[in-house]
Parts: C-alpha cells; sequence; structure tokens
C-alpha cells in the first residue's frame, strides 16, 4: 500500500507515524544502560528525529552556560540570563522533559569524547544549527572544564538508590557525591540524615558536574527508611546551594510533573 505524504508549513511526517509504527517513550536510564532502541542510542539518529523548541535550546544554552561560568551571553540574535545553577522542568505527563535530558545526555557526551569541534558539530547540526555554533564557539573552553554527565532515574534502584536496595551507596545524595567523585565528602550522610549545605556545596562547586535528575517524585515512593522530611531537607538545602551560593560549573537540572503535591 502507498502513502501520500502530507505536508503542513514545509514540515513532512515522518513514516512511522503514518503507518502506526510504535517506538517507546524515552527511559534515561535505558539510554545510560545501552537497552534502549537504537535509535535512541544513536545520536545522529536521535538528533534527527529531535524537533528543538524554543524551550529546549533556551534549556541546553543554560545548561552549557552554567558550565561555562557565564551568567549572561548573546547566541542566535537571543540574550540568555543565567544567575542560579538550578533549572526545573515542569511537566505533564508525555510532555517530553525525559526527551530534553536525553538531549542534554548526547550532547554532553559529544562534548566528553569527540576531539575535534569540526565533527562535533557536524553530529549536532543534525539537532540545530544554532546549538551547533555555540557548542563551536566554546569548544576550548567547554573541553577544559571536564564534564561529567550524572543521570539519575528516581525510578530506578541503580540511578537512585533508597537504603532498601542493600546496595553500598543508599541515598539519592550519596550516589550524586559518588558519580562525581566526592563521596567521601557526603559518606557519613549516607543514611538518614540530610547533608548540610556546606557539604552539599563541596560537592558540586567546581566538579564539572551537568546532574540530571528525572522523576524526582517516584524516589518518595520507593523508601521508606528514608522520612519524607529528611528527602524534602536535601532537596531544600540542595536548592538554597545552587541558587544563593556561588557554585562554579555546575548544574543540576530537576524534572517535575505538574501535579506533584
Amino acid at each position: 500500500m502507498s502513502y501520500e505524504i502530507p505536508s503542513v508549513k514545509g514540515l513532512r511526517i515522518r513514516r512511522e507515524v503514518l503507518e502506526g509504527r510504535y517506538e517507546p517513550a524515552v527511559v534515561l536510564s535505558n539510554i545510560v544502560r545501552g537497552t534502549a532502541p537504537r535509535f535512541l542510542l544513536d545520536p545522529f539518529e536521535f538528533f534527527e528525529r529531535t524537533h528543538v523548541t524554543e524551550s529546549m535550546r533556551t534549556l541546553i544554552v543554560k545548561t552549557l552556560m552554567g558550565l561555562l561560568g557565564r551568567t549572561r551571553l548573546e547566541a542566535g540574535g537571543r540574550t540568555y540570563v543565567m544567575y542560579g545553577k538550578l533549572i526545573i522542568l515542569p511537566s505533564l505527563y508525555g510532555g517530553g522533559k525525559s526527551h530534553s535530558l536525553a538531549v542534554l545526555y548526547h550532547l554532553l557526551n559529544i562534548v566528553r569524547n569527540v576531539e575535534s569541534p569540526e565533527k562535533a558539530r557536524a553530529i549536532i547540526k543534525r539537532l540545530d544549527e544554532e546549538v551547533a555554533d555555540f557548542v563551536y564557539k566554546y569548544w576550548n573552553e567547554l573541553k577544559s572544564v571536564g564534564v561529567k554527565c550524572v543521570v539519575v532515574d528516581c525510578g530506578s534502584e541503580e540511578f537512585a538508590p533508597v537504603p532498601e536496595d542493600g546496595r553500598e551507596v543508599k541515598t539519592l545524595w550519596g550516589y550524586i557525591a559518588q558519580q562525581l567523585g566526592r563521596y567521601s565528602i557526603i559518606a557519613r550522610y549516607d543514611k538518614n540524615v540530610s547533608p548540610p549545605k556546606g557539604a552539599l556545596k563541596e560537592v558540586l562547586d567546581n566538579s564539572g558536574g551537568v546532574v540530571l535528575i528525572d522523576e524526582i517524585a517516584r524516589y518518595y515512593t520507593r523508601t521508606k527508611e528514608l522520612d519524607r522530611s529528611v528527602i524534602n531537607d536535601f532537596l531544600m538545602n540542595l536548592t538554597e546551594v545552587l541558587t544563593t551560593e556561588e557554585i562554579r560549573r555546575c548544574v543540576v537540572i530537576i524534572t517535575l510533573p505538574y501535579d506533584v503535591e
């Protein structure tokens, strides 16, 4: 059977949509594990399937600004301002927040692993030319940061442990510190105790880390050994450190559903 592919304002509908083929939603932890479908694992193919909205472009640019230590930048005819190092992504189910985090994950890995700025630019152009030009312009500075991308999937014991999981690292804050190579700072608080702001600042400051915390609300439902008040205190301390303290070369992004209580 042949299909006549319609177009809307110059956009062509992809054939898999017309043919009703099922493609799973983005699960960030599966991309990190390497168990996601190929089109999610291959940044070139994933970028080709991604339409960059203004909000997604702003997220990318502000994340890179946080790593560069810039508070104000001109890019693509727009002025971007980034003062705190915390970005909150609220979204309805299916609103694209996990997709946005996956874009950041692939983009940061390109910065980490690709040696040639020309090659990186060519790959990222499949996503967005403005973003590609931004990365190319600041390539040497970004490479000097020593970027670390920490994925925290709050529905997964592997990527967001709780004490009941029986793992060596027992908490969300312990896991983040471990992934940034600074677990010793948090070790004494890796239990039903919220780390103080001073310890969190020491973990995050100048770490080169971009911490992607997906579905934070799920973390509460997976544990009874950690008091809700302790998790709340951790998030409050984290927020205050990232928005009121001078944190260099680090950004934390947290996704929230609109109906979170």
